[in-house]
């Protein structure tokens, strides 16, 4: 079997063995048991994508991952190492188009993200990136990893409030709708129907957050709306990469904020320790306002402290959904500290 053959074939056994674990992962909750795609044709419809637009072959995989949408790392005959991503199915080609150019933007003022190498394309039913792989050297918890953080995020906005693309990411499809207690679930193995007698202390809180939020009047940036460290490395000199730009989003500026104050330091595993309490948030807003130089106004910084204890009753009804013997980072922190952040809505 030749090096091309080897890679396709290899490349197949770590998608099967990627949607077998993502199929599995909530077998206690009713329709966890997802259908597997055809492991085979999809690496060859990925590898036959990424030699047909950058003209090199594909000789090794050497990363792969499954969750909503499926990234593989591929290494090329000339030694680089790209990514391809394979969106979910609702993805919107105008919205991969828009953060291709916030991408691309962000690149070249020196902000350390993947290099697109490609416009979105159809594989199948679905759209693919590619970037350039981005060798960014992990995360470092160690003193100034918050502020690092939150300086990124702010210089995000910062960067894309010029490009005027609001727009194009309204209405966002991960987003909550006014007036709706929750978004949809972001991964069909989450399964909000499921009975659990800690849903009603969970949506109480939610209750009260989501009130909060729906009453905020406040322009709209574009931010990203899944900044924790399962997408974002940091260290002592500040910001190492971030990743998933599919999850920007146009949201008040003190909701995006306080989505990543809650989740700045998850990695959305079982390792996690337990969801920020309320100095810990309280500490990434200001972090957040010292480095985008403009302090929130008080119905905004309600509204962010509303949002973190509405993302963390979001993440909460995902690990109950879950059953027994899962993570419970968040409703742990809500069990522990829900009246101190229901008290801080305002």
């Amino acid at each position: 079997m030749g090096v091309v053959s080897r890679a396709r074939a290899t490349l197949s056994d770590l998608l099967a063995e990627q949607f077998g674990a993502f199929a599995t992962a909530a077998p206690s909750a009713p329709g966890a048991q997802l259908a597997t795609p055809d492991a085979a044709a999809l690496a060859d419809r990925l590898i036959t994508h990424v030699e047909a637009v950058l003209a090199v072959s594909v000789v090794a995989p050497r990363l792969c991952t499954v969750s909503a949408g499926v990234v593989c790392a591929l290494e090329l005959m000339d030694r680089r190492v790209v990514v391809v991503k394979l969106h979910p199915a609702r993805t919107d080609q105008a919205v991969l188009d828009a953060m291709h150019r916030v991408q691309v933007h962000l690149g070249r003022n020196g902000f350390p993200c993947p290099a697109p190498l490609c416009s979105a394309a159809p594989i199948g039913d679905r759209l693919a990136t590619i970037d350039a792989w981005l060798d960014d050297g992990g995360n470092d918890f160690g003193e100034g990893a918050m502020q690092a953080s939150a300086s990124g995020l702010a210089r995000i906005v910062e960067l894309a409030r010029p490009l005027d693309l609001v727009g194009a990411f309204v209405p966002a499809t991960m987003a909550r709708r006014r007036g709706v207690a929750y978004p949809d679930p972001h991964s069909p193995i989450f399964d909000f129907t499921r009975p659990d007698p800690r849903v009603a202390f969970i949506d109480r809180l939610n209750d009260r957050a989501i009130a909060v939020i729906d009453a905020l009047d406040a322009e709209q940036v574009v931010i990203h709306g899944d900044w924790s460290a399962r997408n974002v490395r940091f260290g002592p000199e500040g910001l190492r990469g971030a990743y998933d730009w599919d999850s920007l989003i146009a949201l008040p500026e003190c909701i995006g904020v306080g989505i990543a104050a809650a989740t700045w330091r998850s990695f959305g595993e079982g390792h996690d320790a337990i969801a920020p309490d309320l100095d810990e948030a309280l500490a990434y807003l200001a972090a957040y306002e010292g480095a985008a130089e403009r302090p929130f106004s008080g119905a905004e910084h309600h509204a962010a402290i509303a949002q973190v204890v509405h993302t963390l009753c979001y993440t909460a009804r995902c690990e109950v959904s879950l059953g027994p013997g899962h993570p419970t980072r968040a409703i742990g922190r809500l069990e522990r500290s829900g009246a101190q952040f229901a008290a801080a809505c305002g």
